[in-house]
């Protein structure tokens, strides 16, 4: 759990995963839901449990003051691409640690199934 009064960071506690246009880019039995305010959780998947030949890094990045500086990353498969449509915070402030080493998608791009 995280040590922030705004952030609540859990083991999701089932396996998740994550496609892309059929492509399976993401498999975990080990992802974290983080709740912040009053927004939807979020489900974080270990960087080790993502299938990277699937992401590729864009310049784009933002700061968010909760969780700290984000880089973002171009989905690919099937001769489809979305950009933007993952995230990592890399070095997150320490009050939401747990989440570094971890990759989210955005929902709107993806699909996410959890057994």
């Amino acid at each position: 759990m995280s040590n922030s009064p705004y952030i609540r960071i859990d083991p999701l506690g089932r396996p998740i995963t994550v496609k892309f246009r059929d492509a399976v880019v993401a498999s975990s039995e080990n992802a974290l839901s983080l709740k912040e305010g009053d927004y939807p959780a979020v489900v974080y998947i270990p960087r080790d449990d993502v299938y990277f030949e699937h992401l590729t890094r864009v310049d784009t990045t933002s700061h968010c003051p909760h969780k700290g500086d984000a880089v973002y990353f171009r989905l690919s498969a099937a001769g489809e691409a979305a950009n933007e449509a993952a995230w990592s915070y890399e070095t997150p402030k320490a009050e939401v640690g747990q989440i570094a080493g971890h990759v989210a998608f955005y929902p709107d791009h993806v699909t996410i199934e959890q057994g």
